[in-house]
């Protein structure tokens, strides 16, 4: 059993549905809002991380937010909200049960852009 044709279809009057322009995805913008600094802890993608040094958790928190933006730029093309909904949602689930920030956060977060 298919389902019937809609009548516009058969009659040659149904126009096809608009196309909606593509914003370009500002992921500066997510990635600032996605890896925070609160105090002397370091927030990223939802997951607290503590940083070795509690003064240069800022220095820590722009490195991180320039090698993300500069790798998901890379590796991405034409990014939209869905994929950015998507990478936001595995990098929180890879880095979930980590406590501090080590050399392996930036790989997590590159391979996990990678696998996009």
């Amino acid at each position: 059993m298919t389902l019937p044709y809609p009548y516009e279809y058969e009659t040659g009057e149904l126009k096809p549905r608009r196309r909606m322009p593509r914003a370009p995805l500002d992921v500066r913008g997510h990635v600032n809002d996605a890896i925070q600094v609160h105090d002397s802890e370091l927030e990223v993608f939802g997951v607290p991380l503590d940083v070795e040094a509690p003064d240069s958790v800022r220095v820590v928190a722009k490195q991180l937010r320039r090698a993300v933006t500069d790798h998901f730029q890379e590796r991405v093309s034409a990014p939209d909200d869905d994929t950015w909904a998507l990478f936001a949602s595995q990098a929180h689930d890879q880095l979930e049960g980590r406590t501090a920030v080590d050399a392996s956060t930036l790989r997590v977060l590159r391979l996990t852009i990678d696998s996009l």
